[in-house]
């Protein structure tokens, strides 16, 4: 199947599986396979993001927990409950907000010219 062809449900999955599994932080050099799905995150409300990602993570709880399922694979998720919202809205004000980086070389801010994309999956590795 074709990239143009794998519907954004499918793409949105596989972020979050990328995200929630990434132990080493490979989301750096992997995140262009997943800029569908964050392109669309950026234009949806914290909330519906929100609601986006405990509906995976629900649904990966539930798959896991079945005793059938044998799998090595090791998940990690936001905070529970509320403090998941309040995560996803600091990383959205931080994309808004906040476009410099602190440089040590020059002990000052500068610029963060990386893409958006990029920033936003940096983000919710780090939260994670």
């Amino acid at each position: 199947m074709s990239e143009a062809m794998i519907p954004l449900s499918q793409k949105i999955n596989a972020f979050m599986y990328t995200i929630s599994t990434d132990q080493f932080g490979k989301i750096g050099s992997k995140y262009t396979e997943h800029e569908e799905a964050i392109e669309h995150f950026l234009n949806i409300t914290p909330e519906e993001f929100n609601t986006l990602y405990n509906q995976y993570k629900n649904q990966t709880n539930y798959v896991s927990s079945n005793p059938e399922y044998e799998s090595k694979t090791h998940f990690k998720w936001l905070p529970e409950g509320t403090h998941s919202l309040r995560c996803i809205k600091e990383i959205y004000n931080e994309l808004k907000q906040n476009n410099k980086i602190y440089d040590k070389n020059t002990d000052s801010y500068i610029d963060d010219n990386r893409p958006l994309t990029f920033r936003f999956a940096l983000l919710m590795w780090l939260y994670i």
